[in-house]
């Protein structure tokens, strides 16, 4: 018998769901298994900020959906999910930009349940949190509030059905179905 509701769920948060695209498998992985699946390598970039955002201090993150490949490198970068305070539309036009350039520019190695290089369709969350006074003092309930600010964020950017989405849209059956 297939499994059902959370059993489902939960089988899918672990294995991820097997899709075929163009002649080649992939994984899709939920942005918490990344890690498990592929790791950053050593030296990826960050986003650059370009001049003119830090003065309307934007705060808030982003989904960003990827491809990483077998040897490693990032394809079909896309950003699916936005949470950004107010700002003007040229910044956010280049804030969005600047995300997309280092997810496609950053490479990956495999991690603990991808020895053979499985390429993988996942998401990542970027976020951001300006502070509106470059003199304010960071003390340790800074450090908390500011902690608590970015879990809040993040979460806005979170795409828990994520799996399941990337099944339908493809036409993949999901495992147990």
């Amino acid at each position: 018998m297939a499994a059902r509701g959370p059993g489902l769920a939960i089988m899918l948060l672990l294995a991820g769901a097997a899709v075929a695209h163009a002649g080649e498998d992939y994984r899709v992985v939920p942005a918490e298994m990344l890690r498990d699946w592929w790791q950053p390598a050593p030296g990826n970039p960050q986003p650059r900020w370009t001049r003119g955002i830090g003065s309307e201090s934007p705060s808030g993150c982003a989904a960003v959906a990827l491809r990483i490949e077998p040897d490693g490198s990032v394809h079909q970068v896309r950003i699916i999910r936005e949470g950004w305070t107010p700002m003007s539309p040229y910044l956010h036009r280049l804030l969005d930009q600047s995300i997309v350039r280092a997810a496609r520019t950053s490479r990956y190695q495999p991690g603990i349940l991808n020895r053979a290089r499985a390429p993988v369709y996942t998401y990542m969350v970027d976020t951001i949190i300006s502070f509106t006074s470059p003199n304010e003092v960071v003390n340790d309930a800074k450090h908390k509030e500011v902690a608590g600010f970015a879990k809040a964020i993040t979460a806005k950017c979170d795409v828990p059905d994520f799996v399941r989405r990337v099944a339908r849209a493809t036409d993949t059956p999901m495992p147990g179905h």
